[in-house]
């Protein structure tokens, strides 16, 4: 039985404290995130949110953006639209994610930065667009470093194919990204 009355005698209740969240319940919720770097033959760049829940599952809603250089210079970019479930984990500010399921669509078509619509396109061409699916499977794992974690902001350090630590700030929202069509 604990008493609110200080021991020290005096007849005013203590104030209670509570307990601040823990790192993984402060993880809960929507964040912002915009990301690039290099592929073997061009760049990546991702923008959107990912929602963490307290289930230890996760929604991303992204743009994704896949450009690779011309041998007779210039390049070709892919703009897709996809959404994406995940699995999490927290142990000792390490975060491992999981990707459970992927779901892609081609938006678009840039050729030296000029739009090509995909109405546009000839369907054999289409045809060659490569799959996001293909390229980011199910089953992928990623481990991040959580650095720092505020209430409206989140720094992690990643690691990239080269072995490049990378920092990836995230910012909380109050719901999901919607790409600008």
């Amino acid at each position: 039985n604990v008493s609110n009355t200080p021991s020290s005698g005096s007849t005013e209740p203590r104030q209670m404290v509570s307990a601040a969240p823990s790192i993984s319940e402060q993880l809960i919720g929507i964040w912002y995130t915009e990301q690039q770097g290099p592929t073997d033959v061009g760049s990546i760049n991702v923008r959107g949110t990912t929602e963490y829940f307290r289930n230890g599952t996760a929604s991303t809603v992204m743009e994704v953006t896949v450009t690779e250089r011309l041998p007779t210079g210039g390049d070709v970019a892919i703009v897709y639209d996809a959404v994406a479930t995940s699995e999490w984990q927290l142990h000792n500010r390490e975060l491992v994610e999981k990707q459970v399921d992927l779901k892609s669509q081609p938006r678009n078509v840039l050729i030296n930065g000029i739009a090509i619509p995909l109405a546009q396109m000839d369907p054999s061409d289409l045809s060659e667009i490569p799959r996001l699916e293909d390229m980011l499977p199910n089953g992928t794992s990623s481990s991040s470093q959580l650095i720092d974690i505020q209430a409206s902001h989140i720094r992690v350090g990643t690691k990239d194919q080269y072995g490049n630590i990378k920092m990836i700030d995230a910012t909380r929202r109050d719901r999901h990204f919607s790409p600008q069509r």
